[in-house]
């Protein structure tokens, strides 16, 4: 009769590993175990918050109305340049009236960090469309005049 083959011993790999595995991997996938080592609970359902539309000031919808708007520092080499000028200022003013997003759109360079930084501190009256505070769009204009 005949008698069959002995599997051949394999040397190496991991004691305890996977047959068809390779070295340490798990049937050779970077990373893969047998066990997972944490479990991580999917997030609950939280219902998204709907933004209001901005709107954009024009047509029934009025400029607000400045309640606090200190005046900007002339920059010390603006004025010793004798730089003078406007910077014109796209910013976004949310529902308590506070700018909340601001970028220039036009300005002598040496300006605009001040006109920014000025304009960020500016309050205004909240605008109210229908009985409902709206965050607004506008665009502002900041004025450096020098004086000698």
């Amino acid at each position: 009769m005949h008698e069959p083959e002995s599997a051949p011993e394999i040397t190496g790999g991991v004691p305890g590993g996977v047959p068809g595995g390779t070295g340490n991997l798990l049937g050779g996938i970077v990373g893969g175990t047998a066990v997972p080592t944490e479990v991580v609970a999917a997030p609950a359902a939280v219902p998204e918050k709907k933004e209001k539309e901005i709107l954009r000031v024009g047509g029934d919808v009025k400029p607000p109305r400045k309640v606090y708007s200190p005046a900007p520092n002339y920059p010390a080499l603006a004025r010793a340049a004798h730089i003078s000028g406007v910077v014109l200022i796209d910013a976004v003013i949310d529902e308590q009236g506070n700018i909340v997003n601001a970028r220039v759109i036009q300005g002598q360079s040496l300006l605009v960090p001040e006109a920014l930084r000025t304009v960020m501190q500016w309050k205004y009256e909240p605008t109210y469309l229908n009985g409902v505070p709206y965050p607004i769009q506008l665009t502002i204009t900041v004025h450096f005049a020098f004086a000698s």
